[in-house]
């Protein structure tokens, strides 16, 4: 059977209607279908699907005499630790105003993030904060018909006019690389990301821009990019080092990516900064106390999931608002990894 996506949420009433029984029929069916006729329950479970009605925990909530109200939040990696930094900043804002938080976690696998999204309309949250797995549009649309209020992360699906919270990718890349640049070095890596993200072309065209602004040509630039995660840059890594002098002024597209980095570089004996100078985008706990403490651009993800969590709330308040993208702008935290004035 085809299952349609109303305009608007269907109402224990309207599925009563279409199943031509009565509502307390159809709260039994929800509550304690033992109690009902095989045949009712069927035809009530047909109506349901076909309107695509989702029980309201939310409104069992209530009849018991509490009141909870939810909200999504939806990663692709719920062990970065940038993630979890964000989900902090949104629980800032939301935890206070007494909104409970649903996190779903993809792993970066588009049906299990479908699972996920499913599972956080039948909960009928409030409005879900997302960074999605893919970058296509056609993955969201039973979300997209649902009308729940969303607002992204990290980046949008292209294609999708939604509330969002992004750094200023390029130019935060553009500084560490003049950092490295006004240091003295003259060889450039980069290991990157999938350039189907938004976030990792606008990284690397930052990357880009500074080495073109300073004069430094095509011969002493090498990119590699891989996959957001530690694997696929431990990979890219040790691609971009099979093939590069030393020594090298290196980035990092992420802290997943800084790690993998960090393990190929450990692997080949290479001395940071003397071999390799290393800037790493995305501030992380440990990064500070790593001999020699590393150099890194911080994006203060908290300070993105507080303004996830602003927006969303105004979006839940005011539906028909104009489209707003909050662009924050990250900080260059300068320590020993991005080497010395070379002389």
């Amino acid at each position: 059977m085809t299952k349609h996506y109303p305009t608007a949420r269907a109402t224990m009433q309207e599925v009563a209607a279409a199943a031509g029984v009565s509502t307390a029929t159809v709260s039994r069916v929800l509550n304690s279908p033992t109690s009902v006729s095989p045949e009712l329950v069927v035809r009530v479970e047909t109506a349901m699907q076909t309107l695509g009605y989702r029980p309201s925990r939310s409104a069992r909530t209530l009849r018991s005499g509490r009141s909870l109200q939810r909200v999504g939040f939806l990663v692709s990696n719920i062990q970065n630790s940038f993630f979890t930094d964000v989900l902090k900043g949104v629980e800032q804002q939301l935890v206070a105003r007494q909104i409970a938080i649903v996190v779903g976690n993809s792993n970066n696998d588009i049906g299990y993030e479908a699972i996920n999204i499913e599972l956080m309309l039948e909960e009928q949250v409030s409005g879900i904060i997302a960074q999605f797995t893919s970058t296509q549009r056609k993955f969201y649309q039973a979300l997209l018909h649902s009308q729940a209020p969303i607002v992204c992360f990290d980046h949008v699906p292209e294609g999708l006019s939604l509330d969002c919270v992004m750094t200023n990718n390029r130019a935060a890349m553009a500084q560490a690389t003049r950092h490295l640049i006004e240091l003295g070095h003259r060889s450039f890596g980069l290991v990157g990301g999938p350039l189907s993200y938004i976030t990792a072309r606008e990284r690397q065209a930052g990357f880009l821009d500074a080495l073109h602004a300073a004069g430094i040509g095509d011969d002493a630039i090498w990119i590699e990019n891989g996959d957001w995660q530690i694997d696929g840059s431990y990979a890219a890594a040790n691609r971009l080092l099979a093939r590069t002098p030393q020594p090298l002024a290196l980035l990092t597209i992420n802290n997943e990516a800084t790690i993998g980095t960090l393990k190929a570089l450990q692997e080949r004996k290479l001395r940071i900064p003397e071999e390799v100078a290393l800037v790493a985008f995305d501030e992380m706990a440990w990064a500070g106390a790593y001999n020699p403490p590393l150099t890194v651009v911080n994006q203060h993800p908290s300070y993105q999931g507080n303004a996830a969590a602003e927006l969303l709330l105004a979006r839940m308040a005011e539906p028909g608002r104009p489209i707003q993208q909050v662009v924050l702008e990250a900080e260059l935290i300068v320590r020993q990894s991005s080497g010395m004035l070379v002389q």
